[in-house]
């Protein structure tokens, strides 16, 4: 999440308060672990391990070491997890992840693999959608001030999209068979609701539109205490969540106006997608296809048109929609997505697919608003893909309230506003720019029904919605929407060899890598801000560049050389911008030059890019777009052949980021049917084998379809100890071919096997379907043997007790074994007994009278790297009292050995 917090003790019944700050997201290439696949797994009895209760009291920190220097954080909830669409991390006190997590024990725990030295659990936090987990309490979004979000005259759409036709509409549900789908062991229902024009109130076959709802809780008791179940199926008295009923105000307004809707229902997968590495986002693709099919034996009844079909998924449901858009079966054709606060764990993209995001600023769930990348992210995958690509930011809004049943007041179920900020700031409840439930709704009945109408019947009076132009709508009123957009009717030019900048005489020039990092040559160096444009540099995402500009006085901050023509006759010039919170009021006008040097300031009110609502270390920093035109008294001119385009700026000390320019149309081109190769990586087990050279497991992968002139990828491997990325060329006619994960080998038995876990991101010529993958390296060598002994049977008070390991070769990695303490012949002995300060060290807690053997403690013996013995010294205590001879027997556990060891304590 994007979300930090702040550690001071909240008064009395209030929640505690969270400030934006950037966190790294591994959404993606790291984000593997999701379902419990691990980059270490044990192949022994039961590794070290060490329990701490959380240092609020919520839930219990384990430490585990799986080998080597590496080990296993795991925080157990003391009751199942929220359910929410956003991935629990485990971060530091200054909110840096630890690493990849893994969902485990029955979605009740989360866990982290690190190398190196163990962190204070004190120091750590599980951190939720801005949540953290194991503190009481609800942490809340803070802003330094109220804030209001800017604003900027719009011009109003006479064809309302939100308005409802003439149409009378009917509803019907249906329930079919099950689905089983792999990976999740119970089958998911299948179950639609469905809302369409009454008979014979529109003629001719109509559009599909299908809804999808994302991750919510799935099974509620009415009136009791647990209000939600974490068991599927639903069972004794608890009920299904009817999230798919939450759509049932824009399914009515879009049967109204000619369209067949329907929206299913994903319980089965939301309880458990915990299990599956991409969250569950290849599943949800499935039960759309297995709906889709059913439509099809319904198409003549229902006079539906299934070559016109629009996809709509809320959360990960929207990522859902965006998986099936990759691949549809030939008898669909899905002419456009809307995608409402979605996910993007997977950071895909579907090419030939025009698709509307809607990125809601109060977003309390996917916070960091990683939706955006569905924009930004497919930018140069084919250079001649036609279909709009467009984010809207919709301001006040919230993540659950586009769905009524998660929205109080309304829904079945009990539900709540994600955003858990001060009422009177920004985003809060009470402040007078949050939209109501019923404006957000509002809200969204005009870009869906706007996005529906673009893409099924290709009216572009709706198009102003969603390509950057500042308009609103009777029913969008008093909602506030900023638009951006690629591809459609648009000649875009991108940093680098197709647009260069120079310096002016006011301002500064750089070219920077969109990344979030510290280093220099990132745009995100040293931003706390949230900026989805700007992944992560620890992803090892492919990566672009911005042009960061920079001004303190007015003048020309800077010259824009196109390496080609730009054409603006009957075309508007917009630029996409990222204004930088932390400085002034950006106002800036362009000049055009054409190939003859003549020059023409273009019309249109001077930018002016006020910051986004926040204080300036946690505003949002996401690009606007800046239109401009030519003037109606042109001059000489050539507005055919422009060459270069000058920043003149006003006052103010400002700076920008520039994402691109465009020259735009009014106009929405055809988009081909077809759709590009796609890429499935697969996974490999092989031997570790011998030798000093690293060895080589190729994980396989796969194309469907035809690449044509080639295509190219990103893997980027993940290990036991870093990441590494490897671009991968898929020359034309290839169907299948490798990628190497190097591993080192030896002679030595190890205790764990190593996964190497896979993430492939496309970069042209194809999409990536399934894209995560493993190298699985099994040890192949003997295990040594193993020898536990006491050095001395009977040890008295002040003394200590001794262990000795000992193996019959040395461990070329650090090897760890159990011991605990079990009941003992005779008189036990007392945890009092050990010394306090060893029982402190090492987590032993209990009442010092109870017995040894009573206590619930697992301790480590290791034998370190290069050695072949581990020696235990547990120190007695001398209290002074006759007590006679006690008992202590020790179990020792691990691969190779299984020993117990009896020690007599005697008086002083």
């Amino acid at each position: 999440m994007i979300t930090s917090w702040d550690r001071r003790a909240p008064p009395a019944g209030e929640g505690r308060t969270v400030r934006w700050r950037r966190v790294v997201v591994l959404t993606t290439a790291m984000a593997i672990g999701v379902a419990g696949a691990s980059t270490a797994t044990s192949g022994y009895a039961a590794p070290s391990e060490r329990s701490a209760a959380a240092p609020a009291g919520l839930g219990t920190w384990q430490v585990r070491t799986q080998g080597g220097d590496e080990q296993v954080m795991r925080w157990t909830s003391e009751r199942r997890l929220p359910v929410r669409s956003s991935r629990p991390e485990i971060v530091d006190a200054a909110g840096r992840p630890l690493g990849v997590t893994s969902i485990v024990a029955d979605g009740r725990a989360v866990e982290v693999r690190i190398t190196g030295p163990v962190p204070d659990v004190e120091e750590l936090d599980v951190l939720l959608a801005g949540d953290r987990l194991d503190e009481p309490g609800v942490d809340r979004p803070a802003a330094a001030r109220p804030g209001t979000s800017p604003s900027a005259p719009r011009a109003r759409l006479a064809d309302d999209p939100g308005a409802a036709g003439d149409a009378p509409v009917i509803s019907s549900d249906y329930q079919l068979d099950a689905l089983p789908l792999r990976g999740m062991p119970a089958p998911i229902e299948m179950v639609g609701h469905v809302v369409e024009p009454a008979p014979g109130a529109v003629s001719g076959d109509k559009p599909l539109v299908l809804f999808l709802h994302g991750r919510h809780d799935w099974c509620y008791t009415p009136k009791a205490e647990e209000d939600f179940s974490d068991t599927w199926p639903c069972a004794g008295a608890s009920r299904e969540v009817p999230s798919e009923r939450g759509y049932d105000y824009l399914q009515r307004l879009l049967a109204s106006q000619g369209y067949v809707t329907v929206s299913i229902r994903a319980n089965g997968i939301n309880a458990q997608d915990w299990r599956l590495p991409d969250g569950g986002a290849g599943a949800r693709a499935d039960l759309i296809a297995a709906h889709l099919r059913h439509w099809a034996s319904l198409a003549g009844t229902h006079e539906v048109d299934l070559s016109r079909v629009v996809l709509v998924g809320h959360s990960r449901g929207g990522e859902g929609v965006d998986r099936f858009s990759l691949r549809p079966p030939d008898e669909t054709n899905v002419v456009g997505q809307v995608l409402l606060a979605p996910t993007n764990f997977g950071d895909q993209r579907s090419s030939y697919v025009p698709t509307v995001t809607v990125l809601p600023y109060c977003d309390g769930d996917v916070s960091d608003l990683q939706g955006q990348r569905y924009v930004d992210a497919a930018r140069e995958l084919e250079p001649d893909d036609p279909a709009l690509r467009s984010s809207v930011l919709l301001m006040g809004a919230n993540h659950n309230y586009f769905n009524t049943e998660w929205t109080p007041g309304i829904s079945a179920a009990p539900s709540m506003d994600d955003w858990g900020g001060r009422a009177k700031q920004y985003c809060g409840a009470k402040h007078p720019q949050r939209l109501s439930a019923a404006q957000q709704r509002d809200a969204a009945a005009v870009l869906v029904g706007g996005a529906v109408r673009l893409f099924a019947e290709r009216d572009e009076a709706s198009l102003p919605l969603f390509d950057g132009s500042p308009v609103t709508t009777s029913t969008l009123a008093p909602a506030l929407t900023w638009s951006a957009a690629l591809a459609g009717d648009r000649d875009t030019r991108y940093p680098g060899p197709a647009l260069r900048a120079t310096a002016g005489e006011a301002g500064t020039v750089r070219t920077c890598r969109a990344v979030m990092e510290s280093a220099k040559t990132a745009c995100g160096r040293g931003a706390p801000e949230s900026t989805p444009s700007w992944p992560a540099a620890e992803q090892l995402l492919p990566e672009v560049d911005d042009l960061e500009i920079a001004w303190q006085h007015p003048g020309t901050a800077a010259t824009l050389a196109l390496a080609e023509p730009l054409d603006l006759r009957d075309r508007r010039l917009q630029l996409r911008v990222i204004q930088d919170p932390r400085r002034e009021t950006a106002r800036f006008s362009v000049r055009a030059t054409d190939g003859a040097g003549r020059t023409a300031d273009l019309v249109g009110a001077p930018a002016s890019l006020a910051t986004l609502p926040g204080s300036p270390e946690n505003a949002r920093r996401w690009a606007r777009t800046v239109t401009f035109t030519a003037p109606s008294e042109l001059g000489d001119l050539d507005l055919a052949d422009v060459r270069s385009l000058e920043l003149v700026t006003g006052s103010g000390k400002a700076r920008i980021w520039l994402r691109d320019v465009s020259s735009v149309g009014t106009t929405l081109p055809a988009v081909p049917t077809h759709r590009p190769a796609t890429i499935q990586v697969g996974s490999v087990r092989v031997p570790e084998g011998d030798g000093p050279s690293p060895g080589v497991a190729l994980v396989p992968w796969t194309v469907t379809g035809d690449v044509g002139a080639g295509a190219r990828f990103r893997a980027v491997v993940q290990g036991p100890r870093r990441a590494t990325k490897i671009d991968i060329d898929v020359p034309p006619g290839t169907t299948s071919g490798t990628i190497p994960v190097r591993f080192p080998r030896n002679t030595t038995h190890e205790d764990y096997r190593v996964a190497y876990e896979v993430a492939a991101h496309t970069i042209s010529g194809a999409n990536v379907e399934a894209y995560l993958g493993r190298a699985i390296i099994i040890d192949d060598d003997p295990a040594p043997r193993v020898r536990a002994r006491v050095k001395k049977a009977r040890v008295r008070e002040g003394g200590s007790i001794k262990v000795v390991l000992r193996l019959s070769t040395p461990v070329t990695e650090a090897r760890y074994y159990q011991f605990s303490f079990v009941k003992a012949p005779g008189r036990g002995a007392q945890v009092g007994d050990l010394g306090a300060a060893w029982r402190k060290r090492v987590y032993l807690s209990g009442p010092e009278t109870g017995l040894l053997s009573d206590a619930e403690f697992v301790g480590t013996l290791k034998v370190r790297r290069g050695a072949g013995v581990a020696r235990l010294r547990i120190p007695v205590a001398r209290d002074g009292r006759p007590e006679g001879t006690e008992s202590v027997r020790i179990r020792v556990r691990g691969k190779g050995v299984k020993k117990t060891l009896t020690v007599r304590l005697l008086d002083r």
